[in-house]
């Protein structure tokens, strides 16, 4: 199974991530409400050692921010916010196809370099028992 390119699938990515963010702003602007914007760091990798690296690290970004929506929901639940508990389910039911399309991703080049490895072992083990006859 071939995978996406990564620097053009996480660009991709971001890209979604600022629009929702766009999108939500403005929601809470036209609600007139109080804009404090939890911090979430990004990796402190400036090179990422392989596509598996930056897929697992994907999906822990993307766990944090659904926590941090599902919190916000709680909240919106305990105020009465209905528009707002709408609005934040789309938010999470997004990040929730996110994750499971990382994932899947994410399970797929695992089996891929575990068969890469496997199959390196089994030619290095052939070509030792060729020499030892």
């Amino acid at each position: 199974m071939r995978m996406p390119p990564f620097a053009k699938f996480f660009s991709e990515q971001a890209e979604l991530k600022r629009e929702h963010a766009k999108q939500f702003l403005r929601y809470l602007r036209k609600r007139e409400g109080i804009i404090c914007l939890p911090v979430i760091k990004r990796p402190n990798i400036d090179s990422w050692g392989n596509g598996l690296q930056a897929l697992k690290f994907a999906v822990q970004l993307e766990n944090t921010l659904t926590n941090v929506l599902q919190d916000l929901k709680v909240t919106a639940t305990k105020d009465g916010e209905t528009g707002l508990i709408d609005f934040v389910k789309e938010f999470i039911d997004k990040q929730t196809a996110s994750i499971a399309f990382l994932e899947y991703h994410q399970k797929l080049l695992e089996e891929s370099l575990q068969q890469k490895g496997l199959s390196e072992k089994s030619a290095e083990s052939a070509e030792t028992s060729v020499e030892e006859t």
